[in-house]
Protein backbone atom coordinates (compact mmCIF):
# COMPACT_ATOMS: atom_id res chain seq x y z
CA UNK A 1 0.00 0.00 0.00
CA UNK A 2 1.51 3.08 -1.03
CA UNK A 3 1.72 5.90 1.66
CA UNK A 4 0.56 9.50 1.20
CA UNK A 5 2.88 11.88 -0.13
CA UNK A 6 2.32 14.88 2.07
CA UNK A 7 5.03 15.16 4.06
CA UNK A 8 6.73 18.03 1.55
CA UNK A 9 3.65 19.67 1.81
CA UNK A 10 3.35 20.19 5.55
CA UNK A 11 6.94 21.16 5.70
CA UNK A 12 6.26 24.03 3.66
CA UNK A 13 3.42 24.74 5.67
CA UNK A 14 5.48 24.89 8.85
CA UNK A 15 8.25 27.33 7.49
CA UNK A 16 5.52 29.04 6.13
CA UNK A 17 3.98 29.53 9.78
CA UNK A 18 7.61 29.90 11.03
CA UNK A 19 8.54 33.14 8.97
CA UNK A 20 5.11 34.86 9.86
CA UNK A 21 5.40 34.22 13.61
CA UNK A 22 8.88 35.90 13.12
CA UNK A 23 7.67 38.84 11.19
CA UNK A 24 4.79 39.50 14.21
CA UNK A 25 7.52 39.00 16.43
CA UNK A 26 9.93 41.48 14.72
CA UNK A 27 6.54 43.84 14.55
CA UNK A 28 6.15 43.69 18.01
CA UNK A 29 9.53 44.31 19.04
CA UNK A 30 10.36 47.21 16.65
CA UNK A 31 7.26 48.70 18.33
CA UNK A 32 7.73 48.14 21.38
CA UNK A 33 11.32 50.02 21.32
CA UNK A 34 9.48 53.09 19.33
CA UNK A 35 7.24 53.19 22.48
CA UNK A 36 10.53 53.26 24.79
CA UNK A 37 12.31 55.41 22.89
CA UNK A 38 9.31 57.97 23.24
CA UNK A 39 7.86 57.12 26.12
CA UNK A 40 10.78 59.63 28.22
CA UNK A 41 10.06 62.76 26.49
CA UNK A 42 6.63 61.90 26.89
CA UNK A 43 6.67 61.82 30.66
CA UNK A 44 8.96 64.84 30.33
CA UNK A 45 6.19 66.38 28.53
CA UNK A 46 3.66 65.35 31.17
CA UNK A 47 5.64 65.81 34.19
CA UNK A 48 6.53 69.60 33.01
CA UNK A 49 4.06 70.53 30.61
CA UNK A 50 0.34 70.36 31.82
CA UNK A 51 -0.09 72.66 34.19
CA UNK A 52 1.02 75.68 31.49
CA UNK A 53 -0.84 73.74 28.34
CA UNK A 54 -3.86 73.02 30.58
CA UNK A 55 -4.09 76.97 31.93
CA UNK A 56 -3.62 78.42 28.39
CA UNK A 57 -6.48 76.50 27.50
CA UNK A 58 -8.75 78.54 29.51
CA UNK A 59 -7.12 81.77 29.30
CA UNK A 60 -8.24 85.00 28.15
CA UNK A 61 -10.28 85.06 24.78
CA UNK A 62 -8.65 87.27 21.88
CA UNK A 63 -8.99 90.27 21.67
CA UNK A 64 -10.24 90.44 25.76
CA UNK A 65 -8.74 93.69 27.47
CA UNK A 66 -8.65 93.92 31.28
CA UNK A 67 -7.57 97.26 31.80
CA UNK A 68 -7.61 97.66 35.49
CA UNK A 69 -6.10 94.68 36.74
CA UNK A 70 -3.75 93.99 33.17
CA UNK A 71 -0.23 94.64 33.61
CA UNK A 72 1.63 98.19 32.12
CA UNK A 73 3.40 97.27 28.83
CA UNK A 74 7.29 97.65 28.98
CA UNK A 75 8.56 96.74 25.84
CA UNK A 76 11.90 96.87 25.13
CA UNK A 77 12.51 95.50 29.27
CA UNK A 78 16.09 94.56 29.61
CA UNK A 79 16.90 91.28 31.17
CA UNK A 80 18.91 93.27 33.40
CA UNK A 81 16.15 95.87 33.71
CA UNK A 82 13.94 92.94 34.96
CA UNK A 83 16.49 90.87 37.06
CA UNK A 84 17.10 94.36 39.17
CA UNK A 85 13.23 94.56 39.73
CA UNK A 86 12.68 91.09 40.70
CA UNK A 87 15.78 91.65 43.38
CA UNK A 88 14.50 94.83 44.92
CA UNK A 89 10.92 93.05 44.96
CA UNK A 90 12.81 90.09 46.74
CA UNK A 91 14.73 92.14 48.95
CA UNK A 92 11.73 94.07 50.14
CA UNK A 93 9.20 91.27 50.98
CA UNK A 94 11.69 88.70 52.01
CA UNK A 95 12.56 92.25 54.90
CA UNK A 96 8.72 92.75 55.12
CA UNK A 97 7.44 89.39 55.59
CA UNK A 98 10.79 87.29 57.79
CA UNK A 99 11.11 84.99 54.16
CA UNK A 100 14.00 83.50 52.38
CA UNK A 101 14.94 85.97 49.69
CA UNK A 102 15.68 83.44 47.36
CA UNK A 103 12.32 81.93 47.81
CA UNK A 104 10.20 85.26 47.61
CA UNK A 105 12.28 85.85 44.01
CA UNK A 106 11.35 82.57 42.84
CA UNK A 107 7.59 83.46 43.48
CA UNK A 108 8.05 86.41 41.76
CA UNK A 109 9.09 84.71 38.98
CA UNK A 110 6.09 82.41 39.13
CA UNK A 111 3.83 85.40 39.37
CA UNK A 112 5.12 87.19 36.91
CA UNK A 113 4.79 84.50 34.35
CA UNK A 114 0.86 83.53 35.57
CA UNK A 115 0.51 87.30 34.65
CA UNK A 116 1.56 86.64 31.22
CA UNK A 117 -0.67 83.70 30.56
CA UNK A 118 -3.68 85.18 32.49
CA UNK A 119 -3.22 88.67 31.58
CA UNK A 120 -2.95 89.98 35.37
CA UNK A 121 -0.68 92.62 36.70
CA UNK A 122 1.90 90.62 38.32
CA UNK A 123 2.23 92.77 41.42
CA UNK A 124 -1.64 92.12 41.95
CA UNK A 125 -0.95 88.27 42.09
CA UNK A 126 2.14 89.03 44.96
CA UNK A 127 -0.19 91.41 46.69
CA UNK A 128 -2.62 88.59 47.09
CA UNK A 129 0.27 86.34 48.20
CA UNK A 130 0.76 88.71 50.35
CA UNK A 131 -2.59 89.24 51.97
CA UNK A 132 -3.45 85.29 51.80
CA UNK A 133 -0.14 83.82 52.81
CA UNK A 134 2.51 86.12 53.79
CA UNK A 135 4.74 84.17 51.59
CA UNK A 136 4.28 80.47 53.37
CA UNK A 137 3.71 77.90 50.72
CA UNK A 138 2.30 75.65 53.37
CA UNK A 139 0.36 77.85 54.86
CA UNK A 140 -3.60 76.39 55.35
CA UNK A 141 -6.59 77.90 56.68
CA UNK A 142 -9.45 76.21 58.67
CA UNK A 143 -11.92 76.54 55.54
CA UNK A 144 -9.35 74.21 53.47
CA UNK A 145 -7.51 76.96 51.46
CA UNK A 146 -4.17 76.01 50.70
CA UNK A 147 -0.71 77.29 49.31
CA UNK A 148 0.24 80.79 48.46
CA UNK A 149 -2.99 82.30 47.01
CA UNK A 150 -4.99 80.01 49.26
CA UNK A 151 -6.97 77.99 46.64
CA UNK A 152 -9.95 76.14 47.89
CA UNK A 153 -9.17 72.48 46.16
CA UNK A 154 -12.60 71.89 46.68
CA UNK A 155 -14.18 74.43 44.68
CA UNK A 156 -11.57 74.33 41.71
CA UNK A 157 -10.63 70.69 40.63
CA UNK A 158 -11.80 71.89 36.87
CA UNK A 159 -8.16 73.89 37.51
CA UNK A 160 -6.22 71.41 38.82
CA UNK A 161 -6.02 68.44 36.64
CA UNK A 162 -4.38 68.64 33.54
CA UNK A 163 -5.16 68.11 29.78
CA UNK A 164 -4.43 64.59 30.33
CA UNK A 165 -6.60 63.99 33.39
CA UNK A 166 -4.15 64.21 36.06
CA UNK A 167 -4.28 65.56 39.08
CA UNK A 168 -2.31 68.86 40.36
CA UNK A 169 -0.50 69.45 43.62
CA UNK A 170 -2.17 72.49 44.85
CA UNK A 171 0.34 72.91 47.18
CA UNK A 172 3.21 73.22 44.29
CA UNK A 173 3.80 76.98 44.49
CA UNK A 174 3.53 76.81 40.53
CA UNK A 175 0.66 75.23 40.11
CA UNK A 176 -0.92 77.52 43.64
CA UNK A 177 0.17 80.57 42.12
CA UNK A 178 -0.65 79.50 38.91
CA UNK A 179 -4.56 78.53 39.68
CA UNK A 180 -5.30 81.43 41.75
CA UNK A 181 -4.25 83.68 39.49
CA UNK A 182 -6.95 82.48 37.07
CA UNK A 183 -9.49 82.08 39.37
CA UNK A 184 -8.92 86.29 40.19
CA UNK A 185 -8.81 86.13 35.95
CA UNK A 186 -12.24 84.58 35.91
CA UNK A 187 -13.77 86.61 38.86
CA UNK A 188 -12.73 90.03 37.12
CA UNK A 189 -14.23 89.13 33.57
CA UNK A 190 -17.49 88.07 35.87
CA UNK A 191 -18.01 91.33 37.64
CA UNK A 192 -17.27 92.96 34.37
CA UNK A 193 -13.46 93.93 35.55
CA UNK A 194 -14.48 95.69 38.73
CA UNK A 195 -10.98 94.60 40.64
CA UNK A 196 -12.42 95.44 44.15
CA UNK A 197 -15.23 93.18 43.27
CA UNK A 198 -13.39 90.85 41.74
CA UNK A 199 -11.11 90.92 45.09
CA UNK A 200 -14.14 90.56 47.36
CA UNK A 201 -15.25 87.21 45.64
CA UNK A 202 -11.73 85.93 45.46
CA UNK A 203 -11.81 86.25 49.41
CA UNK A 204 -15.66 85.25 49.55
CA UNK A 205 -16.71 88.44 50.72
CA UNK A 206 -19.04 89.05 47.58
CA UNK A 207 -18.89 91.49 44.67
CA UNK A 208 -18.58 94.86 47.31
CA UNK A 209 -16.97 97.88 45.79
CA UNK A 210 -15.58 98.65 49.60
CA UNK A 211 -14.15 95.32 50.87
CA UNK A 212 -11.59 95.57 53.46
CA UNK A 213 -9.98 92.91 51.83
CA UNK A 214 -9.68 94.39 48.49
CA UNK A 215 -8.77 97.67 50.37
CA UNK A 216 -5.87 95.60 52.02
CA UNK A 217 -4.52 93.94 48.60
CA UNK A 218 -4.47 97.17 46.40
CA UNK A 219 -2.38 98.93 49.45
CA UNK A 220 -0.06 96.50 49.19
CA UNK A 221 0.30 96.18 45.33
CA UNK A 222 0.74 100.28 45.63
CA UNK A 223 3.89 99.51 48.05
CA UNK A 224 5.12 96.95 45.25
CA UNK A 225 4.59 99.55 42.86
CA UNK A 226 6.71 102.26 44.86
CA UNK A 227 9.38 100.00 45.22
CA UNK A 228 9.78 99.23 41.13
CA UNK A 229 10.01 103.01 40.94
CA UNK A 230 13.27 103.55 42.99
CA UNK A 231 15.18 100.79 40.47
CA UNK A 232 15.63 103.32 37.62
CA UNK A 233 16.71 105.73 40.35
CA UNK A 234 19.25 103.12 41.93
CA UNK A 235 20.80 101.70 38.66
CA UNK A 236 21.59 105.94 37.71
CA UNK A 237 23.20 106.66 40.53
CA UNK A 238 25.34 103.01 39.86
CA UNK A 239 26.30 103.83 36.60
CA UNK A 240 27.22 107.20 37.76
CA UNK A 241 29.46 105.47 40.02
CA UNK A 242 30.43 103.29 37.51
CA UNK A 243 31.29 106.26 35.08
CA UNK A 244 33.30 108.25 38.05
CA UNK A 245 35.40 104.88 38.77
CA UNK A 246 36.65 104.56 35.19
CA UNK A 247 37.81 108.14 35.13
Amino acid sequence: MTKPTYGRASTLLTIRESRTVVFRMGCIVLTTLAIMVSLPAWLRKLEHGPTLFHLSQESTPAGEHVSEISAPASPGQSNAGETARHQMLAEFLAKRYRVSAEAVERFIHLAYSAGQVTKLDPLLILAVMAVESSFNPIAESVMGAKGLMQVIPHFHQDKLRTAYGAQLNVMDPETNILVGAQVLREYASRTGNDLAAALGLYAGTGPTSDSPYASKVLSERQRLEQILRRVPQRTAVERALDGKNRT
